[in-house]
């Protein structure tokens, strides 16, 4: 087994290695990858970056990734990550996730996860969860789970799920579908039950990501901090379902985060049911009860 860490250390191995001797990638970054071309018995490992090209072929361990391109393949373990362009494929085990697009193809397996695009096409067993965009194409086995967005297809066995998001158009056969709602048509209790939002005494938890100051960009400029303990009202609140004129919450942390990438703090606060306005994934309120800081995770702080 040959150990690369470099360009120039991959070049010298593969011209010089003996008859199916593995060559090991250690290097290459996001950035900087390393390149394979027609190669056979490569292992990514570590957090180890490459691109594959031609018909090589990679095995992919651990958390590494890879570019597939042209014809290339490549199996996936551990939480390695890959993205397959043309006609390249994959076979995923563990929590591995791919990325494919052309007419590339992927075989799931365990809890591993793909996003299909163009006319890319998977097959899915256990497990397993994929993302159909575009016409894509996914063949479900087991307890696997499929999102169907745009033109995309599925064939499913009979305890496969498979959601339909609204303007899906594409054919589904078999397994169990759940014609998922508009988000814009729900009202906030219905939002609060798509997202599991806990609602008690008409009052529905939710969270804010803010800065080390208990404030966000917006909310400093208006003089708004959401300190446990206090009220904050919008000074510029109007009911309709567009940013802007109200005070904004989510679902979860993780969500919340999402709307301000820099957010070092977290809080749980509280709006009257009656009150929210439902903007997709987020809603916004004329007054929030900041109750306590929480971690990303939704738990008490100290």
């Amino acid at each position: 087994m040959i150990e690369v860490k470099t360009q120039a250390e991959l070049d010298a191995a593969l011209k010089k290695r003996p008859p199916n001797e593995p060559i090991v990638v250690l290097g290459g970054t996001r950035t900087a990858p390393l390149v394979v071309r027609n190669a056979q018995d490569i292992v990514l490992r570590g957090s180890s970056h490459a691109v594959l090209r031609d018909s090589s072929h990679a095995e992919l361990r651990d958390s590494s990734h890879a570019v597939l391109r042209d014809s290339s393949h490549a199996v996936l373990w551990g939480y390695s990550h890959a993205e397959l362009w043309d006609s390249s494929h994959a076979v995923l085990w563990g929590y591995s996730h791919a990325v494919l697009w052309g007419y590339s193809h992927a075989v799931l397996w365990g809890s591993s996860h793909a996003a299909l695009r163009d006319s890319s096409h998977a097959e899915l067993s256990g497990s397993s969860h994929a993302v159909l965009r575009d016409s894509s194409h996914a063949v479900l086995r087991g307890s696997s789970h499929a999102v169907l967005w745009g033109y995309s297809h599925a064939e499913a066995s009979k305890y496969a799920a498979l959601h339909r998001t609204p303007g899906h158009s594409g054919t589904v056969k078999g397994g169990v579908v759940i014609d998922v709602p508009d988000v814009l048509d729900m009202s906030p209790a219905e939002w609060c039950e798509y997202h599991g939002v806990e609602v008690r005494r008409g009052f529905a938890t939710l969270y804010k990501a803010v800065d080390d100051d208990l404030s966000t960009p917006k909310a400093r400029a208006a003089g708004i901090f959401y300190t446990p303990g206090t009220k904050q009202k919008a000074p510029d609140f109007n009911p309709d379902p567009v940013c802007g004129g109200g005070l904004h919450a989510s679902p979860s942390p993780a969500m919340a985060a999402t709307y301000n990438s820099g957010a070092t703090r977290y809080v749980l606060v509280k709006a009257r049911l009656t009150d929210l306005v439902v903007i997709d994934d987020k809603v916004k309120a004329r007054e929030l009860r900041v109750v306590e800081e929480v971690d990303r995770q939704g738990d008490p702080v100290g």
